[in-house]
């Protein structure tokens, strides 16, 4: 008979296949926006300083989210790094087992829960680099388009490191910690 516990731990099975997913699909719209930057950057000269003209912000953010989209890991591990220290790596947080003392149907609903927000966030963070290109484009509202990114690199990097995340609040409010 089939219960809940077969039916998560065939879920966590294929986390790594969501992952892989992902970090092909990112980095291919990597490849696909620093194509677009280099076409930016030749019609840098075309319309001079009419209204509509590509100014060097437009390419340039470009470039760096197509880059950052291309290498994701590594732009992860950065965000990681610069977060939460140098022991932090996205290599070394996928191995949460859950609580010494818990009942194993437990420990596997929190690596579940763990791993579907984890992916969550690298979801939050790949789209947070690729909406980073209309950062300065001239657009009204470009201010609207850095608050949103900035918040969803932030949010991202907190949810790939939820445990951490949690252990950091929980300590700042005197609870200590309790993940």
């Amino acid at each position: 008979m089939i219960d809940a516990t077969t039916m998560l731990s065939s879920f966590m099975k294929s986390f790594p296949g969501f992952e892989l997913l992902l970090n092909v699909f990112v980095g291919l719209v990597g490849l696909v926006l620093t194509g677009t930057a280099l076409f930016k950057f030749a019609e840098l000269g075309k319309h001079g300083s009419q209204p509509g003209g590509v100014t060097w912000v437009t390419p340039a953010m470009y470039l760096i989210s197509g880059v950052a989209l291309f290498n994701f890991a590594s732009s992860v591990n950065t965000f990681l790094e610069t977060f939460y220290g140098d022991s932090t790596s996205v290599s070394n947080l996928l191995g949460y087992s859950g609580g010494s003392d818990m009942p194993q149907q437990s420990k596997l609903l929190i690596q579940t829960l763990v791993a579907c927000l984890r992916l969550y966030g690298y979801f939050t963070f790949a789209r947070a680099l690729m909406s980073m290109r209309r950062i300065g484009s001239g657009q009204s509202g470009s201010d609207e388009v850095f608050k949103s990114t900035s918040i969803r690199l932030v949010a991202g990097i907190g949810l790939i490191n939820l445990i951490g995340t949690a252990n950091i609040v929980s300590s700042t409010f005197g609870f200590g910690n309790v993940v």
